[in-house]
Formats: C-alpha cells, structure tokens, sequence
C-alpha cells in the first residue's frame, strides 16, 4: 500500500512568523502523534516514525528559526513558552482537538510545558532522551545523581550565561564562522564518537542534523538554549495524569539516565525504558524499541491498552 502523501505548509503564528509545518491526515478516529523535534533539529529523528504510522495522523511543527520557519528579528519569542502556544495554534489551525504529543530532548520540555498548559488536548506524552528541567545542569553531569561533578559540567555552567549572551549579541558575525564549523568532517567525527553511537548511525541517520544546526542562525540556538535552561516542570510533574513513555539511554551525555528515571517516577502514569548503551540519539539506534515503545502509548492514550 502506497503511504497517504505528507501535506507541508507554512502556518502564520504571529505578524511576519511563519512556522513550517508536515501533517499527513489519517484515521480521523486516531489521536494524532505530535512530534516535537530538541534543539538544532528539523525533523531527522522521526525518519522512520512517519513510515511506521501511515495509518495515524501524523503533525511535524519546526520550531521558530528551525528549519524552514521563519527566523525571528529578536530573541523573545525564542521560548518554551512560545513554543507551546504555537502548537496550540498549529493544533486550531488543523482542527486538531487533541494528540499524544511525543517529544525528542528540547521537545520533552515542551511536551510537558504543552501537557500542563493546554489540559485535556494532551491526551499522551512520549518522552524521549530529555531532562524535564534545566538541561545545562545536567549536561555531561555525573552519571549517578549524587555522583561528582564533571570539569566540562562545571566549566559550561560557569561560561554558559556570558557565552549566550555574547553569541547572541554578535550572531551576525558569528554565523559565518558556525557554519564552517558544524559542515567539517571533524565535526561530524568528534560528534559520531563522543556524543552519539557511531557503530548504529551513519551519515544518512546523523547527517541530517549536522545540516540541520549548520544552516541555523546561531541566535537561535542560544535563545532557545537561556529558555530551557531557566526552565522547569518540576512544580508540576505529579500532576500530569496521562499515559507517559519515557525513554532514557544509559550513555547519554546530554540527559543522564537519572533524569530519565526522576522523571517516570514523579509522572502518575509513566512507563519507564532505559537503553544501557543508548546514546541522546537513542530513537534512532534503536528503532525496533522506538516503534514498539510508541505503539503501547498510542494503545493506552486511546484507552485501548490491553489490545
């Protein structure tokens, strides 16, 4: 069977903002998959996820800046916040009344944000490789929660708040140089062997992303990056009552498994998969445990759980 053909438009958010958007209609008696990309990304993890299931709604929203969507003048739409109220207004402009909203790293943060903020249209939470609050403070942290510090930990969070804001200030100038950097060789190399499983991905899975971050604005990177780090869903995690999925990797250098397990435990209704040796590309490197994950949370959100 030929798969139903993926609809791309651009969706006005705001004067002079435009968002691009995929959504691919299906069983109009399916919640919807709403996919929510981390930070840098247009859409490369969820390759296969449109594949998988044809027969479901399927939406892709890039965030501001990202990808096709329209970069922004300033820095202050650069939000969770914001990002939130454009999937709301992605979901009124599809006509969507509600979706199992499925999040990659940045994109759990706004999932939950979504989760606490837009009430009963959040009908499931898939919650991939990502930390519910202030991700600096744990990036390439210790592996254990109450475990020592590491010196790249400690040394981003105390050049992480002048670092922002001055690649912010100067991105016009700094963009010539970004580019360069993420589209060498080495980039991709020092990425494929410290951050990622080099052994499961190769140029065509990891690819896209290094592409991806080369062809931003670094402005955006860096707003984006203040807002999740001030962020928190802490105050409001317990009550999230809805089918959740939450999968960690045991080596992911950017969400340490602790984060992961914080989260599924604090979630009334989580089920909680960890990968030993997922990497923060965990969806990707294992995508038989992606699609099986995703499928039990479509089940359960359609109160279908024991099918």
């Amino acid at each position: 069977m030929t798969p139903a053909p993926v609809v791309e438009q651009y969706l006005e958010v705001a004067p002079g903002q435009r968002l691009y958007v995929q959504h691919r209609p299906g069983d109009a008696t399916r919640l919807p998959l709403f996919l929510l990309d981390g930070l840098g990304c247009a859409g490369f993890v969820w390759r296969e996820v449109w594949r998988w299931f044809d027969g479901h709604p399927v939406v892709h929203m890039q965030y501001r800046g990202h990808g096709h969507s329209d970069v922004p003048h300033g820095v202050d739409t650069l939000t969770v916040d914001v990002a939130v109220s454009d999937v709301r207004r992605v979901l009124d402009a599809l006509n969507l009344s509600a979706a199992v909203l499925v999040g990659h790293s940045m994109g759990v943060q706004v999932a939950l944000e979504c989760a606490h903020r837009l009430g009963h249209r959040v009908r499931g939470l898939g919650l991939l490789c990502g930390s519910y609050e202030k991700p600096i403070a744990s990036w390439h942290g210790a592996q254990e929660k109450n475990g020592p510090a590491r010196l790249d930990n400690l040394l981003l969070r105390a050049v992480f708040d002048p670092l922002s804001q001055f690649v912010i200030r100067r991105s016009s100038s700094l963009a010539p140089v970004w580019r360069a950097v993420f589209r060498t060789p080495l980039a991709y190399e020092i990425a494929t062997r410290q951050e990622v499983d080099g052994t499961r991905l190769g140029i065509r899975e990891f690819g896209p992303y290094m592409q991806d971050l080369a062809a931003m604005t670094p402005k955006v990177f860096f707003g984006f990056a203040r807002s999740l780090a001030e962020h928190s869903a802490a105050p409001y995690l317990r009550q999230l009552d809805v089918p959740a999925w939450v999968l960690g990797g045991g080596r992911d250098s950017f969400t340490p498994r602790w984060r992961s397990e914080e989260m599924a435990h604090r979630l009334p209704r989580a089920e909680l998969t960890v990968l030993p040796a997922g990497t923060h590309t965990t969806p990707l490197e294992y995508p038989a445990t992606l699609y099986e994950g995703l499928s039990r949370l479509l089940q359960r959100a359609s109160g279908k759980a024991g099918a």
